[in-house]
């Protein structure tokens, strides 16, 4: 990442690193159907009272929940419909000034994965299906990871989610140590995108962590032995997804400081062929450097002989028209719109106390790399598209 910040540091306020989203998730251990036979067996309930169990523990679930947001003086609502959670909860955050703690309950049904009740030769067996039930809902504010929430299945297997977002855990990190920012929102890959025109983000989501390989102990060929295995999914293995990841974005950047940036180059040439307005409100037609008359003109305001003492009226007439037009008032007035158009988008300014015009930075850069589109890169790319 060196490489690119010296490239761009005249561009660079300061880098910042941290998780983007973490998504915690675990369950009881009866996801599988035999576990859930083996957990009903051991308790003595009969598989043909499965709902019923299931009914009346996610009704436990349920009256938890409101007793928890009753206690606390929070909220508990229910949505029959999709409702953005996150923005409504944030909202009633603001509304009752929660800093810390619990700050709402939300209930409603969402599809998950559990279990049915299969009738076939012999008894009643268990089988995995989709269901649909309650889901809760409960959002906090934590005094170190900010805004997050976890999210709970109320049948079983009682599947839960705790989401928790860096971001927010890298805003306190900044509050605590008195630094002023602005927030602008919040398989295997790395991507980058400008970020509100001012931040550009790169960041590495890994979904499938086994070509990762980590030092653990584990389980080959009938052995446990502790090297390089495949990277797990589980909380102790967070410092390796940091390392694996920040090495990933820093290797990235690197190869990106061999690239420049288009951006200037963009921006000069649609100023160059947009209509624009002088002060007085009158339009100046754009320019078009793929045009023979413009890109003539081009040529004569940068020749050489004008570095000295710049260029006049004249000068350009006798370029684009020959001797005849030197004298030729109609002519003059072209030649002076043509050049207002150059000034107008800042390629030409004027000679103070004369009536000369000289070529600007910005005009020797845009105009010659138009020239050069015209006669060497457009010629060039037409032959190799044609062949």
């Amino acid at each position: 990442m060196r490489r690119f910040l010296a490239k761009h540091v005249a561009a660079t306020t300061g880098t910042l690193s941290c998780f983007d989203r973490l998504l915690f998730k675990g369950h009881l251990p009866l996801r599988y159907p035999h576990a859930m036979e083996e957990f009903l067996s051991r308790r003595g309930i009969v598989f043909k009272d499965l709902k019923g169990f299931v009914l009346k523990q996610a009704e436990r679930l349920k009256v938890h929940a409101h007793a928890v947001a009753e206690q606390a003086g929070r909220p508990y609502e229910y949505f029959g419909s999709p409702v953005r959670k996150d923005q409504r909860a944030r909202a009633i955050a603001t509304r009752d000034g929660i800093t810390e703690g619990l700050v709402c309950v939300f209930g409603t049904i969402e599809p998950c994965r559990s279990f049915r009740l299969a009738y076939g030769h012999g008894r009643p067996t268990i089988r995995p299906a989709w269901r649909t039930c309650l889901f809760l809902y409960c959002y906090f504010l934590d005094r170190e990871v900010g805004f997050c929430h976890a999210r709970v299945q109320t049948w079983f297997p009682f599947t839960m989610q705790v989401y928790v977002n860096g971001h927010e855990w890298l805003a306190r990190q900044m509050d605590k140590r008195g630094l002023r920012y602005r927030r602008l929102e919040n398989a295997f890959w790395i991507k980058m995108y400008d970020k509100h025109g001012c931040v550009l983000r790169v960041e590495t989501v890994i979904n499938d962590p086994d070509e990762f390989t980590v030092r653990r102990r584990a389980g080959r060929r009938g052995r446990r032995t502790l090297g390089g295995h495949p990277l797990p999914k589980g909380v102790a293995f967070l410092p390796r997804y940091a390392t694996v990841s920040a090495a990933a974005n820093h290797r990235y950047r690197d190869a990106l400081a061999g690239v420049d940036d288009p951006a200037p180059a963009h921006q000069a040439l649609d100023r160059l062929v947009r209509t624009l307005r002088d002060p007085h409100g009158r339009a100046s037609r754009a320019c078009n450097p793929a045009t023979a008359p413009d890109a003539a003109l081009f040529a004569a305001v940068l020749r050489g002989e004008h570095l000295l003492q710049g260029f006049r009226n004249r000068d350009v007439r006798l370029r684009l028209f020959g001797p005849p037009a030197a004298t030729v008032r109609r002519r003059s007035a072209q030649v002076s719109r043509r050049v207002k158009r150059l000034h107008l988008r800042g390629l030409v300014a004027t000679i103070p106390r004369s009536r000369r015009w000289r070529i600007t930075q910005l005009g020797h850069t845009v105009l010659r790399a138009a020239i050069r589109l015209r006669e060497e890169d457009f010629p060039s790319a037409f032959l190799k598209t044609a062949a």
